[in-house]
C-alpha cells in the first residue's frame, strides 16, 4: 500500500500485522449498528444511519454529540489533508487518550509513528481513513495493540461525512477499547 493512495485497501494492510507479530485485524464494510460489540460504536453507527435515511447523506453539519452521548470521549473527529493524502486528527477522545496513553488531537496520521504508534498501525489507520473516504460507507475493524498497551483490542467505527460538494469533509470515528482483565475473567464492554 502506498501513502496517499485514495483506493487503499485496509484488509490488505492486514499482512503487516501478521510480519510485525501480530493478528491479522477484523474488518467489515456497512456493519449492522445493533451487531457491534460495544454500545458507544452501536449510538454513532445508528446516528449515521438515520442520518442517511432522513437527510439522504450525512453532512457534517448535522453532526449532533448530544445524539450520541454514550460514545462521548470514545471518538475521533478528522479532516482529510492534501485531498486524503492524509488526515488531521481535530478531535482525540478523552477515553482513547486515557487507554492509549496518547492524545493526537491536532496531529496529522503521517506524524503519529512519532507520538508511539507502530509503522504498521499507522498504515492500517490510513489505509482505513482513505478506503471509507473513497467508499463513502462505514467500516469497523478490530485490532489487537502492542503488548505494552493496556487493551486486549480497539473496536473501530469509520464514518464518512459530506455535503453537497459531494467530497468527504469530516470522518466521525469512535474507538473503544476492551481492557485487560485479571487472571480468569473475560473481557469488559
Amino acid at each position: 500500500m502506498s501513502r496517499g493512495n485514495p483506493e487503499a485497501d485496509p484488509a490488505a494492510t492486514c499482512r503487516l500485522f501478521e510480519v510485525a507479530g501480530f493478528p491479522r485485524p477484523v474488518v467489515c464494510w456497512n456493519p449492522d449498528p445493533a451487531t457491534l460489540p460495544a454500545p458507544q460504536l452501536t449510538a454513532i453507527g445508528t446516528f449515521w444511519s438515520n442520518l442517511v435515511a432522513q437527510e439522504g447523506q450525512p453532512d457534517p453539519a448535522h453532526i449532533d454529540p448530544a445524539a450520541f452521548v454514550p460514545a462521548l470521549g470514545y471518538l475521533m473527529l478528522l479532516e482529510p489533508v492534501d485531498d486524503g493524502r492524509d488526515f488531521h486528527y481535530r478531535l482525540y477522545g478523552t477515553q482513547i487518550a486515557r487507554w492509549s496513553g496518547l492524545d493526537l488531537t491536532g496531529q496529522r496520521v503521517s506524524e503519529i509513528t512519532g507520538a508511539g504508534v507502530r509503522p504498521h498501525v499507522q498504515a492500517f489507520f490510513m489505509a482505513g481513513y482513505q478506503a471509507v473516504m473513497a467508499r463513502r460507507q462505514p467500516l469497523y475493524s478490530a485490532h489487537v495493540p502492542p503488548a505494552e498497551r493496556t487493551t486486549t483490542t480497539w473496536h473501530r467505527l469509520i464514518l464518512p461525512f459530506w455535503d453537497t460538494a459531494a467530497a468527504v469533509s469530516r470522518l466521525l470515528v469512535g474507538n473503544v477499547p476492551l481492557p485487560k482483565c485479571p487472571s480468569g475473567v473475560g473481557p469488559l464492554a
